[in-house]
């Protein structure tokens, strides 16, 4: 199981150092949020400050966050938004935030996710 969570973080990394965007997405809507599959036939959702559409060589620095259990990702995507204005952190900063669905979220048949009670240990 250790090893599915390096391929997971693995893939988050890829994303982000091959980052595409046109303009940061800051408020949690459909165009922050895109899908990756990690496995064939596994995939997982994930809301990100900037698109991948288009090279974006200017962002300089990445905030990755791993939600916790309530899997509130909308509201933890605004509170990272807002940290990062706080902290004066540049406009160009991605952040990427992987939702990691439990069986209780009634996934889709090609979506990972974990047992309400498992997913810390990668049990799908």
């Amino acid at each position: 199981m250790k090893s599915f969570r390096i391929i997971i973080l693995t893939k988050i990394l890829l994303l982000s150092v091959s980052v595409f965007a046109i303009a940061p997405c800051d408020v949690p809507t459909d165009q922050c949020k895109g899908t990756i599959e990690v496995v064939p036939n596994g995939k997982f959702n994930y809301y990100s400050t900037f698109n991948y559409s288009t090279p974006n060589p200017e962002v300089t620095t990445v905030v990755l966050v791993v939600h916790g259990l309530n899997r509130v990702v909308p509201d933890i995507f605004n509170q990272m938004i807002e940290l990062v204005r706080k902290e004066a952190l540049p406009a160009n900063t991605l952040i990427i935030i992987p939702h990691f669905l439990a069986r209780d979220d009634k996934p889709a048949a090609e979506m990972l996710f974990w047992e309400v009670g498992g997913w810390p240990i990668a049990d799908k």
